[in-house]
């Protein structure tokens, strides 16, 4: 598998997770959904949470080149709390666990080319 084309899906997966919880959380916020929760409250703070769930994880993906393991967390931390908020559904946490699984090793991956490009004379080694 080529990995710039591995590096388009994970990028494109993580836009879906992002769009779909920034819509969801509207939706749940502006109630449109017909979710029952509990309240005004409770509607309010469960459509906030899925609205930035989203972000949180495009966030984590910006992030990654820079400071690898502080972007993998925001991706699992986003795909997490989208996950669980979608729990209901098939799609959601499939699509969470495969962001977060993704993130994770592509966070994995960017530290050892920054290690190696800090310490050339460990490329043999690998």
């Amino acid at each position: 598998m080529n990995a710039s084309v591995g590096q388009k899906s994970f990028v494109g997966g993580t836009m879906l997770l992002a769009v779909l919880g920034m819509v969801g959380g509207l939706l749940i916020i502006l109630g449109i959904d017909q979710l029952d929760v509990g309240g005004d409250v409770a509607k309010y703070s469960i459509g906030t949470t899925v609205f930035l769930a989203g972000p949180l994880a495009l966030a984590g993906l910006w992030a990654s080149k820079r400071r690898p393991s502080l972007g993998a967390a925001c991706q699992v931390g986003g795909a997490a709390i989208f996950g669980v908020c979608f729990s209901w559904t098939i799609v959601g946490p499939i699509l969470a666990l495969l962001v977060a699984v993704f993130g994770v090793r592509r966070a994995r991956r960017l530290s050892k080319e920054q290690a190696l490009k800090a310490r050339p004379e460990m490329a043999r080694h690998v």
